[in-house]
């Protein structure tokens, strides 16, 4: 009937906008010094909503730092994706969450860069990376679930394209325009209330292994079910920071005239002179 046809259609458009509905913590794609450890960590406003925020992972500065304050009895979703683009395909997103009362995950594991900033009183939760990204078996949280697919590359329209190697898990993003493949989705239980941090970083052994290479990653956190909210201002962008073209590095025929298909390759190598 016409009645079912139009609430298909709003349930899709409703899918659809599910996701990319995170709060973009910042207007570009951050890179360099600021967010790069613990001391510059980015001030997340409310970690009760879903937000996300693209990193530009640079050989000096691979690690992205968020602190939040977290309510009593807070289970924390963490996820990651990454831009589809091809000399990516093997990038992976790890995570571990610091905070009171953290352990588990392989915390002893952590790369010693991340271990050395943990302050006294405060534990660690690691999130291995998942180097089989045939499928979505990884997801966890309900909303990931419902919203990306494993597929392959006749699914991402805004990618240049290249012959994917296998199926991934994926999720194109109809408004701004990107494809993405999602490569991390975790809850993890805090232990207690207040001040916490999130460090994400390209695992050069696709687990939790320090970064050996320069990367694009996004990382998503926030709350399960990652509700939509957009109060607030965005965190201040580095010196070094890419547009959502340059970061996702658009096919010309799908993003549209501003789409940077080879310029950004530049800042993710060369984007130290920071």
């Amino acid at each position: 009937s016409p009645m079912q046809m139009l609430l298909a259609k709003a349930l899709l458009l409703y899918s659809s906008c599910l996701v990319r509905a995170h709060f973009q913590l910042a207007s570009g794609a951050t890179a360099g010094p600021r967010y790069a450890d613990m001391q510059s960590a980015l001030d997340v406003l409310d970690i009760t909503r879903s937000q996300s925020a693209d990193r530009v992972a640079l050989c000096d500065h691979p690690f992205f730092w968020v602190k939040f304050m977290a309510p009593p009895n807070y289970k924390l979703m963490v996820g990651g994706v990454v831009p589809v683009i091809e000399r990516f395909w093997d990038t992976r997103v790890a995570a571990a969450v610091i905070g009171p009362g953290l352990t588990g995950g392989e915390a002893a594991k952590l790369p010693q860069a991340i271990q050395d900033q943990v302050p006294t009183g405060m534990g660690a939760y690691a999130i291995p990376g998942h180097p089989d990204q045939s499928t979505c078996h990884f997801l966890e949280d309900r909303v990931s679930l419902f919203s990306y697919k494993s597929v392959g590359a006749e699914a991402a329209p805004f990618a240049t394209h290249f012959d994917w190697p296998t199926k991934r898990c994926h999720y194109h993003e109809e408004w701004a325009g990107s494809d993405m493949w999602v490569v991390q989705d975790k809850h993890v239980e805090l232990a207690a209330p207040g001040l916490h941090y999130i460090v994400f970083w390209p695992p050069g052994d696709q687990v939790l292994g320090p970064p050996t290479a320069t990367a694009k990653f996004g990382a998503v956190f926030g709350d399960v079910g990652q509700s939509e909210a957009f109060h607030g201002a965005m965190a201040p962008i580095s010196d070094c920071v890419q547009t959502h073209n340059q970061f996702n590095e658009n096919d010309c025929h799908a993003g549209g005239g501003e789409a940077d298909a080879g310029g950004g390759e530049a800042d993710a190598g060369g984007g130290e002179a920071d």
